[in-house]
């Protein structure tokens, strides 16, 4: 199994040339996804305004990153102890192509990233019960992931797992937050009807990385 996850690695990481280093990089990065943030924020207040409604998805989204980031880092990280492709620790950081000579000094597995875009992309499913919202917000995160491994920051592994850590909590945050609601609220969260805006978003965001990269090469 470490053999096969080492061969995925060097398979995906092996093939970069300049301009993925750029994109992959950009993809990776955690602040130039805000306007996606925003646009799904804008999505849930158009649905249910300023509200009870409105203050329960807010709680059970960030109570879900809170979970499955802290599962990450303080829970299963140091039980584990996996050190990162590039870490110049592992034995094969040498055969692993870092992106700007970036090298991660920390363990790796699972990938946050991973956990907390699933995680994401999870409850997104979940509340809007809405195909292209889920569609988009699912590929979002799994190109994410492939970001994480080009880069050569995490193993196929690493991801993998992390996408599944982020899903079950997704799920089990979700549904707490649904008896919650049930029991205190009485009106539990509707999301009816589909928008247009946050599949939008996924898809412009990606064209403006792919333009982004292609300039600053």
């Amino acid at each position: 199994m470490e053999t096969l996850d080492q061969n995925i690695l060097f398979l995906i990481n092996g093939s970069y040339n300049s301009y993925f280093d750029a994109l992959m990089s950009l993809i990776s990065g955690k602040l130039i996804w805000l306007p996606l943030y925003v646009c799904i924020l804008f999505v849930l207040w158009r649905r249910l305004r300023v509200s009870w409604q409105m203050l329960a998805v807010l709680l059970t989204i960030g109570a879900t990153f809170f979970l499955t980031d802290f599962c990450c880092s303080h829970i299963v990280r140091p039980f584990f102890m996996r050190l990162r492709p590039v870490c110049v620790e592992n034995p094969i950081h040498t055969m692993v192509h870092a992106v700007e000579g970036y090298r991660h000094n920390s363990y790796g597995f699972p990938s946050c990233h991973a956990s907390n875009t699933f995680g994401l992309a999870t409850l997104l499913f979940l509340f809007f019960r809405e195909r292209w919202t889920s569609v988009s917000m699912f590929l979002w995160a799994t190109v994410m992931c492939y970001s994480r491994v080009y880069l050569g920051v995490h193993y196929p592994g690493d991801v993998f797992v992390g996408a599944l850590l982020g899903v079950a909590v997704g799920y089990a945050v979700y549904y707490a937050s649904l008896a919650l609601q049930r029991r205190y609220i009485k009106e539990p969260v509707t999301l009816t009807g589909s928008s247009p805006l946050v599949p939008l978003a996924v898809a412009l965001m990606f064209a403006l990385e792919a333009v982004i990269a292609g300039v600053t090469l």
